[in-house]
């Protein structure tokens, strides 16, 4: 191998190294990510997502997009976690409610939406 074989060689090992190192620390040490989770749903107030399990059992949700780094952390094997939720004057921080404009397949919204209920209205 030639002397610039060699240097290119440990220029892109370098390169490796470095970004690795970067994704390491973004993603385990800063928790520089966004985490989007369903959280539990008041149907009597809020436009939530429905969902029926096999035994016809019907839960509500919402979805909450929250910043990892302000996630407590929990192991749901070893203790019972507290459900996440946004905090007053939280950036990064948001709920998402079923609305018939942005649902996808297989989604489906309470009878709250469904009935024309102005939503905009409802969260001012």
């Amino acid at each position: 191998m030639d002397k610039k074989s060699k240097i290119l060689l440990w220029v892109v090992a370098i390169i490796i190294v470095f970004s690795v190192t970067l994704a390491y620390s973004r993603i385990y040490i800063l928790k520089d990510y966004q985490i989007i989770a369903e959280v539990s749903c008041d149907p009597e107030i809020e436009s939530c997502y429905v969902y029926e399990d096999e035994e016809g059992e019907i839960s509500y949700y919402k979805n909450i997009s929250k910043h990892a780094s302000q996630i407590p952390v929990c192991d749901p094997h070893i203790e019972e976690c507290e459900e996440i939720y946004c905090s007053e004057n939280e950036s990064n921080c948001s709920y998402q409610y079923c609305d018939l404009d942005t649902l996808e397949e297989g989604e489906t919204c309470d009878d709250f939406v469904a009935d024309d209920y102005d939503l905009e209205e409802q969260y001012e």
